[in-house]
């Protein structure tokens, strides 16, 4: 190649990339910081956003937890009154002399009488009762309620009624034989929420 030549075709590629250099610099450039500044901007923006909706999301994170706790503490007490045997039978006594029935006999249940399922993720105990008691009708009932109310977790299954021998004038007795289950759970769920809160990241 001429020499010259050369030299022209070198210079002209010189001038030309100046030349792409320069409009790079007068243009693009201020065009590619505008751009990089507003998405900084965005992202800050976003950033703010995000924040801001985290602190909301928190809050009521915060109070749904709270519910939730006193919820707990509410089935955590209905356990802890369902989970003695024992204080189930002084229980019965108790509600039987404030609603003037007589209780004849108390026994553990039989098997195979459960009306409550297994609840998934919880471990439970249970305990069961028959109950042949007599009393006015009204008083029965007023019982019964008691012994569904105030008894913890679970309450009645069943309850067969038939009418009493009377003498006389003697207002009219039922005899009713009451099923009872009883549910506790092994574990407090007031710990088990706790624990969860424990292991999450």
């Amino acid at each position: 190649m001429n020499p010259t030549l050369k030299r022209r075709l070198g210079l002209q590629t010189l001038i030309a990339v100046g030349v792409c250099a320069g409009g790079w610099a007068i243009a693009v450039r201020p065009a590619q910081t505008d751009l990089q500044e507003s998405s900084a901007a965005y992202r800050t923006q976003q950033r703010t956003l995000q924040s801001s909706q985290a602190s909301a999301d928190a809050a009521q994170v915060e109070m749904r937890l709270a519910n939730l706790l006193e919820e707990a503490r509410a089935i955590d007490s209905a356990s802890l009154s369902a989970s003695s045997a024992s204080a189930l039978y002084s229980r019965f006594n108790q509600l039987a002399a404030e609603h003037g029935v007589r209780i004849e006999n108390i026994q553990p249940g039989k098997s195979g009488r459960s009306a409550l399922k297994p609840v998934t993720g919880l471990q439970t105990s249970s305990v069961s009762f028959e109950i042949s008691a007599s009393a006015h009708f009204n008083d029965l009932v007023r019982f019964i309620r008691s012994i569904e109310n105030s008894t913890g977790l679970g309450g009645i299954v069943a309850v067969h009624l038939a009418r009493a021998p009377s003498a006389g004038d003697e207002p009219e007795r039922i005899t009713a034989t009451i099923q009872t289950q009883h549910v506790s759970l092994e574990q407090s769920l007031v710990r088990q929420i706790a624990a969860f809160q424990d292991a999450a990241p």
